[in-house]
């Protein structure tokens, strides 16, 4: 039963590096697809990488049923039109994080999109119908199985645990880091007029989600000289391989 329980191609400490990385590795895929390209149309992503980013999005998260990216692209550019006023679907201060958590599209509640909102807002692009994607909606829960199964021969039962709860863990991490500590805690830009902060300088990813609502088109988040939009820099050295292009936007 021990040589079971240890059985593992790797070692612990190397998997929770690897762990750790894949982690990171979603976050920054549905951020730069859903949100970056999809959402802000910032930047605009070669054919080919577009499609290995929803092959990731696929085998990591359980996103892909029809109209849940579409959705999120109408619901988050509203979010950006009326920023913590009252009508806005995704504001801690309307809406509490259990209410985030449910996902729903009810009238009154968090999240919530009509369907003449959906129409105006909705980004087709995020869904397209070519034949991959479409496998992927109709198989959305098993590209996570085959991840789990690749931790499970990595690091045993600890990787098959780490497989099938991932694609939960960010979902709701996400949710807790996007709707409510961007709109609670930090700073504020200068011009901002909404309640959401900047929860650090240098964050890796969205953390300068302030000076990101002041003006969502622009790719480069940081404002301040000791500002560093690390994503950006990311994004440039996609770009420097030809595998996103940047749009222009006005400043």
């Amino acid at each position: 039963m021990q040589t079971l329980i240890n059985w593992h191609l790797i070692s612990y400490s190397t998997g929770f590096v690897l762990m750790g990385l894949w982690f990171y590795s979603i976050f920054f895929v549905y951020s730069l697809y859903w949100h970056r390209a999809a959402s802000h149309n910032q930047i605009t992503l070669a054919p080919g990488f577009a499609h290995l980013l929803r092959f990731w999005l696929w085998i990591n998260t359980t996103i892909w049923y029809h109209g849940h990216l579409y959705r999120f692209t109408a619901e988050h550019r509203l979010h950006h039109m009326i920023s913590d006023q009252p009508n806005d679907p995704i504001s801690p201060k309307n809406h509490s994080l259990k209410e985030f958590f449910k996902y729903g599209n009810v009238p009154g509640q968090a999240r919530y999109v009509s369907p003449e909102q959906l129409r105006a807002l909705g980004n087709y692009s995020v869904e397209p119908l070519d034949k991959f994607s479409m496998f992927y909606k109709q198989h959305q829960f098993k590209g996570i199985y085959i991840t789990a199964i690749v931790w499970a021969i990595l690091l045993g039962p600890i990787g098959l645990l780490f497989g099938l709860l991932s694609p939960y863990m960010w979902q709701y991490g996400g949710t807790f880091f996007g709707d409510y500590i961007w709109h609670t805690f930090g700073y504020k830009h200068p011009d901002s007029k909404d309640e959401a902060r900047n929860i650090m300088p240098w964050p890796l990813l969205e953390g300068l989600h302030s000076n990101h609502h002041v003006n969502g088109r622009n790719p480069n988040n940081a404002y301040r000289w000791w500002e560093i939009d690390l994503f950006y820099w990311q994004i440039k050295l996609l770009s420097l391989f030809k595998l996103v292009s940047f749009n222009e936007y006005k400043k």
